[in-house]
């Protein structure tokens, strides 16, 4: 008796146990199935507003003050809210549930949101968690927080004071980006990293201390923070350095950041400095920067945007320039590339619109310059040719059988452009945005027009392809004239292009 009695425990107890893991595992699954639904971009609107009110379906909710948020009573989340609350206290314990985390996304675009109170239990803040709550103007996070994630704030354009915890040790890529109205941001003394745009566009910032331990800065951190005039670093860091407000490395061999908000037009770089860092003096005031002739890198993105910029010489020991680097500094006039550079990145002078010339010097074993126009050494690739120059007709020597990807972008004086015979690769948005282009034969013996070749050219009207079996990439002239016409032979690769993109075409009479 007393041995189907354990029987009859012993089994209950496995049916029970079964029971249990079988609910655990239909609900993991579930729960998975909706992170990984929810990492899905390719909703329509609809089909996302299905899965939100599904979400919310699965979640219990909390009534505040103008709605109500929702939360996950097994996880002890808080997953969403109503884009109707206007202000929240959340406890740190909701009808017995443990609050212990936002999730990504909760409270993303909660434009009434004014004010939340967070409670110490939660540890946890989820990227774009408050993401564009545009009327939120302050928030404290609680002691148990641990990072500031990916964009978490970012668009809480009406946000003035953060107040984090000592114990957060990194701040997220754009995780305050375009709080416009940001003033009362203190780092934290744990942080260790900073991302990328973690403060782009927090105009209303003047100064930033980085503390002791803080090991990782991303060159964009503080990019565009029109009136930040100081970057300060304590002087127990062991990382970095600040010089009248200026970021460097704590060898000072680099220059990582220059504010935008100094007031200073002419900036003389510290000798002995070896690199420019990336965005070092992005979209600043300054009219000239003396760069002395220890310098021997010029970073991506370095001088982009600085529109003032006038005076600029290029110091002889410098090897190499980054991609952007003097992008739309359109008051540069001259470039001169000397002896020793090696690589010059893409789109190191983009519309730089009155840029008249980049000259090369002759000892230059990588470029070369013709009349102001950058080609590779041996002549068979042009890789820029500057905006302002003035010339209406330009006849692309018969060395060269490539065009460099962007190498004529916005030359609104060219009317035509001729291309030698042997000529074989025109690159991607080659002539984007050349306003003034009319008329263009690409030869016979040319094999390629990549993507975007010549979108924007909205006077381009004219276009001959003698090549039947040239191969077209997508969208070579999205934006060009509604006249556009495709002159090609019969059966080529130019008429089916034409077709495809309701292009008017018309014969050529005689195969060439």
């Amino acid at each position: 008796m007393k041995k189907r009695k354990v029987l009859i425990i012993l089994l209950t107890t496995t049916v029970l146990y079964l029971i249990i893991q079988l609910f655990c595992h239909i609900y993991t699954e579930y729960n998975k199935s909706f992170d990984e639904l929810e990492k899905n971009e390719l909703f329509s609107t609809e089909e996302y507003d299905l899965f939100l009110e599904e979400k919310r379906n699965r979640s219990m909710f909390y009534a505040v003050e103008g709605g109500n948020i929702y939360y996950d009573p097994y996880t002890g989340t808080i997953t969403d809210c109503d884009n109707t609350v206007i202000s929240a206290v959340i406890p740190d314990n909701i009808y017995g549930v443990k609050i212990i985390k936002i999730e990504n996304e909760a409270f993303e675009f909660c434009e009434n949101l004014t004010e939340i109170s967070l409670p110490d239990s939660i540890s946890a803040i989820g990227g774009e968690a408050f993401k564009g709550c545009k009327n939120l103007t302050n928030i404290s996070s609680p002691s148990g927080v641990r990072s500031i994630e990916s964009e978490t704030f970012c668009d809480c354009t009406n946000l003035t004071t953060v107040v984090f915890p000592d114990t957060v040790t990194s701040i997220g890529d754009w995780a305050f980006a375009r709080c416009e109205n940001l003033t009362g941001m203190v780092i934290p003394k744990e942080s260790i990293s900073i991302g990328g745009y973690a403060f782009y566009e927090c105009n209303a910032l003047t100064g930033i201390l980085i503390p002791e331990k803080t090991n990782n800065i991303d060159c964009s951190a503080f990019v565009d923070c029109d009136i930040l005039k100081g970057i300060y670093v304590n002087k127990k860091n062991t990382e970095f350095t600040s010089v009248d407000g200026v970021l460097f490395s704590k060898d000072k061999l680099r220059i990582l950041a220059y504010p935008k908000g100094c007031v200073n037009m002419i900036y003389e770089i510290p000798d002995g400095v070896t690199e420019i860092g990336d965005y070092a003096f992005n979209n600043n005031h300054l009219i000239s920067v003396l760069i002395p002739e220890s310098v021997i890198s010029i970073g991506n993105f370095s001088f982009e945007d600085c529109r003032k910029l006038t005076d600029l010489v290029i110091p002889q020991n410098v090897v190499g320039i980054g991609k952007f680097a003097f992008s739309h500094c359109v008051n540069l006039r001259n470039i001169n590339i000397p002896e020793k550079i090696i690589n010059i990145g893409s789109n190191a002078f983009f519309r730089c619109e009155n840029l008249e010339s980049i000259n090369v010097d002759e000892k230059n074993t990588m470029y070369t310059s013709i009349d102001g126009v950058l080609f590779n050494k041996d002549k068979f690739q042009i890789l820029d040719y500057p905006d302002g120059l003035k010339n209406e007709i330009y006849i692309i020597p018969d060395s060269v059988w490539t065009i460099g990807n962007d190498a004529f972008d916005s030359c609104k004086n060219l009317i035509s452009v001729i291309f030698p015979e042997g000529f074989a690769n025109i690159g991607e948005n080659a002539f984007d945005s050349c306003e003034s282009l009319t008329n263009i034969v690409i030869p016979n013996s040319a094999r390629n027009i990549g993507n975007f070749a010549f979108i924007r050219c909205k006077n381009l009207k004219n276009v001959t392809i003698l090549n039947s079996m040239i191969i077209i990439d997508s969208d070579i002239f999205y934006g060009c004239s509604e006249d556009l016409i495709i002159y090609c032979y019969k059966e080529s690769s130019a008429e089916t292009y034409a077709k495809n993109y309701n292009i008017s075409y018309e014969f050529i009479s005689e195969r060439g």
